[in-house]
């Protein structure tokens, strides 16, 4: 489970996983590409999750992007720089 806390401004938004949940896929409504990258993400490194994006460059603290957002390893008052 990931909790995700709404900041009062801005598009960087503070975010750590909380514990392991399992789910049952429903049949052609998966994205199979993003279920197979979600797959390698959670064998490395899911606890180091910090921050959710949703603006500014991908970077090297990119744990998963989506569309429009990513998951960050940075907390989120870090600068980013690109």
């Amino acid at each position: 489970m990931l909790l995700v806390t709404r900041p009062d401004q801005g598009a960087v938004w503070p975010a750590r996983f909380r514990g392991r949940a399992q789910f049952i896929g429903c049949i052609g409504l998966q994205d199979e590409d993003a279920g197979r990258r979600l797959t390698e993400a959670f064998l490395q490194g899911w606890e180091d999750v910090r921050s959710l994006r949703l603006d500014g460059a991908i970077d090297d603290t990119c744990w998963f992007a989506g569309d429009g957002w990513w998951l960050s390893t940075a907390e989120a008052d870090a600068v980013h720089e690109n």
